[in-house]
C-alpha cells in the first residue's frame, strides 16, 4: 500500500507532476543563435579594442586586413578638451597681490616668497592651485615650508615628496588657494599666474578644477588630462596656458591606493614639461 506523500517526505505538503508544455525547437534554436552571436560580437570588439590600445601606444596607425586602426586626433594633449576655456579677471599689481594676501592672514614669509617670484620675472614650471583654506597665520617653527600654509604637516610632507619626485626645485613652482565664489581671491590667483607665466597649471582636487574649467566635472574622468586655458586681463595680452587636474594630496593621504594613479598623472606632466 502506497504511503501518503506528506508522510513520505516528512512535511505537510505534496506535489503533482504536470505535463510539459510543448515548445517549438526552432524557436529555441533561433534565440540561442542570437544570444551566441551577440556574445561573440562583444568578445571580438573587446579583443579589438585591447589590441588597438596596445598597438597604438608606439604608432599613429596600424594596418589590418581590410582596414586600418588610427590614433584619435583633434583633441588637446592626452585626449583632454579641445575647447579653450577663457577666464576674464581683473589683473592686480604685485603690491595689490601682497595687500590681498595680507588681508587673508597668510604668513609674511609666504607673501614675501610669492612677491619675490613675481618680481624676478622668471617663468616658473608649475603653478599648483588648491582649494584648501589657509591653516597658518604665522610659521615660526623651523623646517616648515610654504606648503604648510595650505595643508597640515602630514599632507604637506606628502605633497613635498610629490613635488620632489617631479624634479621641481623651490623656484620651479608656486602654489595658491582659490575659492569658487570669491572674486577678489580668484583675481589675485589669476594675477599671480599671469605674472609668473607657468608652463603648466595643476589644479589639486575637484573644486579647484571647477574654478578654472567653469563647469562641474567628475575628477575621476578628467584627472591627468590636459586642457587649454586663456587668461584675459583688461588692456593686457591674452595668456594661453595648459591645465592638468590632479588628485588633491589630502585625498592621497587618506586613500593611499590612489597614489599609483596620481604618479602616472605626474609622469605625464613631467613629460610635458620636458617637451
Amino acid at each position: 500500500m502506497a504511503q501518503d506523500q506528506s508522510q513520505q517526505f516528512g512535511v505537510r505538503w505534496s506535489y503533482k507532476e504536470f505535463e510539459s508544455i510543448p515548445v517549438d525547437p526552432k524557436t529555441i534554436e533561433v534565440k540561442t543563435k542570437q544570444i551566441s552571436e551577440v556574445t561573440e560580437k562583444a568578445r571580438v570588439l573587446d579583443q579589438l579594442h585591447r589590441f588597438g590600445e596596445k598597438a597604438l601606444e608606439t604608432a599613429d596607425s596600424v594596418q589590418l586586413d581590410g582596414g586600418e586602426l588610427v590614433k584619435k586626433v583633434g583633441l588637446s594633449l592626452s585626449d583632454g578638451d579641445s575647447v579653450v576655456t577663457e577666464i576674464e579677471f581683473g589683473k592686480l599689481t604685485p603690491k595689490q597681490i601682497e595687500s590681498t594676501y595680507k588681508e587673508q592672514s597668510i604668513a609674511a614669509i609666504d607673501i614675501g616668497c610669492k612677491i619675490k617670484k613675481i618680481d624676478s620675472l622668471d617663468k616658473i614650471k608649475v603653478f599648483f592651485v588648491t582649494d584648501s583654506n589657509y591653516l597658518h597665520e604665522e610659521r615660526d617653527e623651523e623646517g616648515l615650508s610654504d606648503l604648510n600654509t595650505y595643508f597640515d604637516l602630514d599632507v604637506s610632507n606628502l605633497f613635498g615628496r610629490m613635488i620632489s619626485a617631479m624634479k621641481l626645485g623651490q623656484n620651479d613652482y608656486a602654489i595658491s588657494s582659490i575659492a569658487l565664489n570669491d572674486t577678489d581671491i580668484n583675481d589675485t590667483v589669476f594675477s599671480e599666474i599671469y605674472s609668473l607665466r607657468p608652463s603648466l597649471v595643476m589644479t589639486l582636487g575637484a573644486k579647484a578644477t571647477d574654478s578654472f574649467l567653469k563647469r562641474s566635472e567628475r575628477l575621476k574622468d578628467i584627472h591627468g588630462k590636459f586642457f587649454d586655458l586663456k587668461l584675459l586681463a583688461k588692456d593686457e595680452k591674452p595668456l594661453d596656458l595648459k591645465l592638468m587636474p590632479l588628485f588633491s594630496p589630502k585625498l592621497l593621504q587618506t586613500a593611499p591606493n590612489m597614489k599609483k594613479t596620481a604618479w602616472s598623472d605626474m609622469q605625464a606632466a613631467m613629460k610635458f614639461l620636458e617637451s
